[in-house]
């Protein structure tokens, strides 16, 4: 097996217990970002979605990673309540225009989905109301 079918497997989560704090999990989310980085790139679609929080009906986060030139699908969500840009740049489209969204920016919401293009490999944590007709894990 290759190194990048390899990589491109199955990512696991890694949570690491804190001492002394009780029940809480620490996630590398730039780990997890390159992970899925690298299936989003080998994907269809160009996009990998990993579920890190779910509250069924009410709302949810998600870690997204995009390959460049392409957009937010399928999206976990209708529309975004927060999007945070990790890694890359991505463009919110509409009527094919729209602000470059850059890494450490915030986007509060509502904003759709599917209106978030890659213009380089990304990686975003999005919040919103889980749709519940569509995989929550690509």
């Amino acid at each position: 097996m290759s190194g990048v079918a390899r990589e491109a497997g199955t990512a696991r989560r890694r949570l690491t217990p804190i001492a002394g704090v009780g029940r809480l999990d620490r996630l590398s989310l730039i780990a997890l970002g390159r992970r899925h980085l690298v299936r989003a790139r080998h994907t269809q679609h160009g996009c990998s979605v990993v579920e890190l929080y779910r509250e069924p009906g009410v709302s949810g986060l998600w870690l997204v990673a995009v390959a460049a030139g392409r957009s937010l699908v399928p999206a976990p969500v209708a529309e975004a309540t927060t999007v945070q840009l990790l890694q890359g740049r991505l463009r919110m489209q509409r009527d094919d225009t729209g602000p470059a969204v850059l890494p450490g920016d915030i986007v509060l919401g509502p904003m759709p989905a599917d209106q978030f293009v890659a213009v380089t490999d990304a990686v975003l944590v999005l919040t919103g109301t889980p749709l519940a007709s569509r995989p929550v894990s690509v």
